[in-house]
């Protein structure tokens, strides 16, 4: 546990949204698997049940050829309080790590406000951090979500349709793809975009998310 301790510390970024800072990007992936699959996860055997770690590394490793690659292919988590809420309740089976996070997360957990929760690792870029703030915003600050929903609405069908088709071909489920629209959107880096998305999303289309989360960021 004394190792858990000096591998993984809470720190408020507002005081509604608590961010979990990890050592290592895999250490990171250990400590949120289960807790952010149990929100997320494509798989149906997985999203909102009850699921061992054994049980998902296989679903994941059938999706992925054959290998399990979690670890190395997130570098990032969130999840809503109300899913942390859930998770710990039904959860009792909790690994020492999970059982540490119960532990960071006391304070939120026994408060009646709503409260988002996003990990990232120690040595983090700002580009993650800020990827999963814009999360944590799309769940607490309405009128956040508000703007971002209409500046996706004002995007064409084909662009959106692109966007949902590498969001999931990436691994998101269909429930959380237009909260996954609005973090890309405002946090890839301008060189990125055609090759993470593909041509025909241009830098045009990016810049109302980016404005909009420069905004509420330092507000």
């Amino acid at each position: 546990m004394a190792s858990l301790k000096n591998s993984i510390r809470l720190k408020k970024l507002k005081p509604n949204i608590y961010c979990i800072i990890v050592s290592n990007t895999q250490l990171l992936a250990k400590v949120f698997i289960r807790l952010q699959e149990f929100y997320e996860s494509p798989y149906k055997e997985i999203n909102r049940q009850h699921f061992t770690l054994a049980q998902f590394k296989k679903i994941y490793a059938k999706h992925k050829h054959g290998e399990f690659t979690y670890y190395t292919d997130w570098t990032g988590f969130n999840i809503p309080g109300n899913i942390v809420i859930e998770f710990f309740e039904r959860f009792k089976d909790l690994s020492p790590k999970e059982r540490h996070l119960k532990t960071l997360l006391v304070e939120a957990l026994q408060s009646s406000d709503k409260f988002y929760v996003i990990g990232v690792p120690r040595l983090f870029n700002s580009d993650i951090v800020s990827h999963e703030f814009a999360h944590a915003l799309y769940y607490t600050v309405p009128s956040f979500k508000k703007i971002m929903l209409a500046a996706s609405r004002k995007l064409s069908k084909r662009v959106k349709k692109q966007i949902f088709i590498k969001l999931r071909e990436i691994g998101y489920s269909r429930a959380v793809l237009f909260d996954e629209l609005q973090a890309y959107m405002s946090t890839i880096k301008m060189k990125d975009v055609q090759g993470f998305f593909g041509k025909g999303i241009k830098k045009s289309h990016i810049i109302p998310f980016r404005r909009i989360l420069k905004k509420f960021y330092h507000d």
